[in-house]
């Protein structure tokens, strides 16, 4: 399976950054992620998508990864990550 990172949103105002099989349709409702964290505080100035532009800000608070893979319903958004974004969120501890 071919992953690619992903920044979603749920109309519950969750936040989560995670891989996504790239083969996974986006538009069902929900998405279900690998090595997933929850975005508990963004800490941007340029917008939640500034996340998935960037990563982590110094100010963002970062939940741990999930141990397995985890499911999010009520999607509103999946937008793609850059690769240095993801490594930033990779090498939080």
């Amino acid at each position: 399976m071919t992953t690619t990172p992903v920044l979603v949103t749920t109309s519950h105002r969750g936040v989560f950054v995670g891989l996504i099989d790239v083969d996974a349709p986006r538009d069902t409702g929900s998405v279900t992620l690998d090595e997933a964290r929850m975005c508990i505080y963004w800490g941007t100035t340029k917008s939640v998508l500034q996340l998935a532009a960037e990563g982590p800000q110094p100010s963002s608070r970062i939940g741990c990864e999930a141990p397995g893979a985890v499911t999010l319903t009520a999607v509103t958004l999946v937008a793609d990550a850059a690769p240095h974004a993801w490594a930033a969120f990779k090498a939080l501890k």
